[in-house]
């Protein structure tokens, strides 16, 4: 476990998101109004800051990508060369993003650390941040992790975010499975699985009554990794026969990293591992809000057969059970929320 007592360094929220995806900038905008001197954040403000980082030099997302091509902050020809052409598809785009912000203070209710103003135009931080919003709000900085400067300060988060997502797990099956970590984690205090990723896999193999598909030869003796996989649960039947319901878990922080990391956890990459007489369920947890305004996925062609527990589902799942995440968890955004920078 390690000791959480300087404040976390926020200072690259400086430079604009580079991607175009609308809930991405709906973090953004959260971001600003945690570290904002005065707790809010403006539709007028967002718009000061884009045009501000683009006469500054900073591109916007590239207009080649192509993810969301209507959130391209700086495509379109005419924006090039009529500033107030410009200025207005800024503000419309902006305009989305507090739709969206809109949406998650309905599906989030009392988990959301936000209100708007009268008008709706201002997002303003709530002054009664008990556990259920600061929970949020580790969710949505667990999300960010690269406007944190302080890589152990990330390395803290990312562990957090894995015994979260296993409380989730343990919410969503039923209450008398199995659930475990099987990589390390300084929060994990007692480990049922330790030692080299052969002796894992051969512990894991002897708990669902299965048999290994590989052997200790064929390991690098020096391999004390998880091989893919972060969480595993199982349901057992009442007998010593192989056969019942199986998860294979995976965490993931990162935008760009969790679609490729499903495949770690799953029957397939596993199967030259373990037999299995039942496929595992493979389940990925992120803390991102993997949604549009209207609550659909915000792209489901990137999962692949697995089900993906984004912040919508971690928040459903941990509200049964939020007084068990670690009191680090929310000494975390204390120090966070001691940071405060201009907006613009």
């Amino acid at each position: 476990m390690m000791n959480i007592s300087d404040p976390i360094n926020l200072e690259k929220l400086e430079r604009l998101p580079k991607s175009k995806d609308i809930h991405i900038w709906a973090d953004y905008v959260e971001l600003l109004c945690m570290v904002s001197p005065d707790g809010m954040i403006s539709k007028s403000l967002v718009v000061d800051r884009i045009n501000e980082r683009n006469d500054v030099g900073e591109e916007s997302p590239d207009e080649d990508s192509e993810t969301d091509e209507e959130y391209d902050f700086d495509s379109l020809e005419e924006t090039r060369t009529m500033p107030s052409a410009r200025d207005a598809k800024i503000e419309r785009e902006v305009e989305d993003v507090f739709l969206h912000l809109d949406y998650r203070a309905g599906v989030f209710s009392e988990f959301y650390p936000f209100n708007f103003s009268s008008k709706g135009n201002t997002l303003i931080i709530r002054s009664d941040l008990d556990r259920p919003k600061r929970l949020y709000l580790f969710l949505l900085l667990a999300a960010n992790l690269w406007c944190i400067k302080d890589k152990k300060t990330e390395n803290i988060f990312a562990d957090i975010f894995e015994i979260a997502s296993l409380i989730a797990l343990k919410s969503y099956l039923p209450i008398f499975a199995e659930v475990h970590v099987f990589g390390s984690n300084s929060y994990n205090v007692v480990s049922r699985y330790s030692g080299s990723l052969w002796k894992k896999i051969r512990k894991l193999a002897k708990d669902i009554f299965e048999v290994p598909t590989c052997s200790e030869e064929e390991f690098n003796k020096r391999n004390y990794g998880d091989g893919g996989l972060d969480l595993v649960g199982w349901v057992s039947i009442g007998d010593l026969t192989p056969g019942m319901s199986l998860v294979f878990g995976q965490c993931a922080c990162s935008e760009d990293r969790w679609t490729e990391k499903q495949h770690s956890s799953s029957r397939y990459a596993w199967s030259n591992k373990l037999r299995f007489t039942v496929p595992p369920t493979n389940m990925v947890f992120i803390p991102i809000c993997f949604r549009d305004s209207l609550g659909n996925w915000h792209d489901r062609l990137k999962i692949m057969e697995s089900i993906v527990i984004d912040r919508v589902r971690l928040v459903h799942l941990l509200k049964r059970d939020y007084s068990s995440i670690h009191s680090d968890t929310f000494d975390l955004i204390d120090q966070a929320l001691v940071q405060k920078m201009p907006t613009v």
